[in-house]
């Protein structure tokens, strides 16, 4: 206010000085300079105005601020009762085959990778077949030379990868010395990230999830986990699994194929060292008869081998060099040849042990699905169910760039599924397996995938 006063009082004596020089009237004088000064008045007048205006929200905003004061506490006190609201929602919307048992907490979780890794560390060979116990106990269990090689593989790799991984591993030993202790059917073992409803603070968000094959053994399997919850590390959920439910894709899903349409070969494992090239595909995939089988698996036998096979080839094709690497869950990927329709598809989780065609296979996988978008109250793509269908067995899942440019790793090897799941063996587990069975070195071999597929 006191400068609008003092710029009225220089407007009127800029006035009186004109009208002294001009020797005009005083009035005229000041209609004058108000003339000449009108658009720096418009101006001075426009920011005045845009002032009263952010005075008057500021006074309202205080006083609106003061009126509802206890609205803030009740945001916060809402915010820390809504995962506690959405946990007991999901607990009592759990279908009928489906049981939670415990959660871990980090410090047992931390506690259990350090000492699962020790035992990995101390106690991995290619003869060994020990398995870890609590209280640092030991026990060998009798295996073929085949199931050796694939545990000795597959812990190799959980070294690698080393976090969570320490402890899926540490579930899938526990159940299978209890099974064999007891005589119970082998559960199948899975790891999954805890849902948004399932998390707690200082609880590790990861879950075990022990699939049963007969549901009446879960007060059996309750009391043995329950026992050990410490020393797991990680959440344990109990499930039923039908062992009928996933199927290899032995047929194919086109009745133009007349019978003939089993599977593909999307890409091969190459030794340039030795000039050598082999397809790879799914050992179900391969008739009984074919002379070109360099090694092959027995998908049927309990978890002696895996279920692919490699074929030697004349010649080395064109191909697009990959990196063998681990499915991470959430992972987007997508499947490289096979005569259904690709789409998209995301890492659900991660499978230590699964049932195939009735069977337990232990070979590790991941489980993959089609990866839909959600739009208001739809999903899509409405009609297609899943990731894979029959006669996709041996095409190859690489993980899907954000860039749209071409894959540089490779996920694994499509092998069965169901009406929703399809189920991948892990490539870098693969890779490792035939160089053994080739007795090769470490790294020996390439993956390469068909230019074309």
């Amino acid at each position: 206010m006191r400068v609008l006063f003092l710029l009225f009082g220089i407007l009127l004596g800029v006035a009186a000085l004109w009208s002294w020089i001009a020797g005009d009237s005083y009035l005229w004088s000041v209609l004058g300079v108000i003339r000449a000064l009108l658009p720096v008045l418009a101006v001075l007048a426009l920011l005045v105005g845009l002032g009263l205006l952010l005075a008057f929200f500021e006074a309202a905003q205080r006083r609106i601020g003061a009126a509802f004061s206890f609205w803030p506490r009740i945001l916060s006190r809402l915010e820390a009762a809504w995962p506690q609201f959405l946990r007991r929602l999901h607990l009592a919307t759990l279908p009928g085959g489906r049981e939670r048992l415990f959660r871990a907490t980090l410090e047992e979780a931390s506690q259990a990778i350090r000492t699962r890794r020790a035992f990995l560390l101390d106690n991995l060979s290619e003869e060994s077949s020990r398995i870890e116990l609590p209280n640092g106990e030991a026990l060998s269990l009798r295996m073929s030379p085949d199931a050796r090689l694939v545990r000795f593989v597959t812990l190799e790799n959980e070294l690698e990868i080393g976090g969570v991984e320490h402890l899926l591993g540490r579930v899938h030993d526990i159940v299978t010395v209890i099974a064999a202790r007891y005589g119970n059917a082998v559960p199948a073992v899975s790891m999954r990230p805890a849902r948004r409803a399932e998390r707690t603070q200082g609880e590790l968000p990861w879950i075990s999830v022990v699939s049963l094959p007969d549901w009446n053994d879960r007060d059996f399997w309750r009391e043995q986990l329950t026992n050990i919850r410490s020393w797991i590390g990680i959440g344990i959920d109990l499930a039923s699994v039908d062992r009928n439910r996933v199927q290899s894709f032995r047929e194919c899903w086109t009745k133009s194929c007349e019978g003939k349409g089993r599977g593909v070969i999307s890409g091969m494992l190459a030794d340039p060292i030795r000039n050598q090239s082999f397809g790879l595909t799914c050992s179900h995939a391969v008739p009984s008869d074919c002379g070109c089988v360099k090694v092959r698996g027995q998908y049927h036998a309990r978890r002696d081998r895996p279920d692919a096979a490699i074929l030697s080839f004349p010649s080395a094709p064109l191909g697009l060099h990959l990196k063998p690497d681990t499915g991470e869950v959430k992972a987007n990927v997508a499947r490289i040849g096979g005569p259904s329709r690709r789409h998209a598809g995301w890492i659900v989780s991660r499978e230590r042990s699964y049932y195939v065609d009735g069977n337990i296979c232990e070979f590790p996988a991941v489980r993959v699905q089609l990866n839909k978008r959600r739009h208001l109250f739809f999903a899509l793509p409405l009609f297609r169910r899943r990731f894979a269908n029959p006669g996709d067995s041996g095409s190859w899942v690489v993980l899907k760039e954000g860039n749209g440019s071409d894959p540089t790793r490779w996920i694994g090897l499509v092998q069965s599924g169901d009406a929703a799941d399809v189920y991948v063996m892990e490539a870098k587990q693969l890779v490792r397996f035939f160089e053994k069975e080739l007795a090769m070195p470490k790294n020996s071999l390439q993956p390469v995938i068909f230019t074309g597929g």
